[in-house]
């Protein structure tokens, strides 16, 4: 359980920009996850390299649509898309894009759920 929000969800930390570890893991747990109900919210949150992986490659982008047609939320880190100049494309792919640090550090000293990728 979220303590933030009090929902039963996940965060998917994904930093690896292998696109095998994108559609193997990611978007896969994801998926399955959203489909058969596991979770009340399930979000990705794409860290450094993965931000380029999502804006350049074709298949990467229908995935994430596919997965936020489902109701996988995506979110950015907001330092990371300044620095790699993927805010724009991002937020276009409807992708939220916030300043992750703080959020991030009280969700793991909350010992919240998260997956690291």
């Amino acid at each position: 359980m979220d303590t933030e929000t009090g929902k039963n969800e996940v965060h998917i930390l994904w930093m690896n920009a292998d696109p095998s570890v994108a559609y193997n893991m990611v978007f896969m747990y994801a998926g399955n996850a959203v489909r058969n109900k596991w979770w009340d919210e399930i979000t990705v949150i794409l860290w450094g390299p993965t931000q380029e992986l999502a804006v350049q490659n074709q298949g990467i982008r229908e995935h994430i649509k596919e997965l936020q047609n489902l109701g996988v939320k995506f979110s950015a880190c907001m330092t990371c898309a300044i620095e790699l100049e993927t805010k724009e494309d991002l937020e276009q792919m409807g992708v939220e894009v916030i300043r992750w640090g703080k959020k991030l550090t009280d969700k793991i000293k909350n010992k919240d759920n998260i997956i690291y990728v």
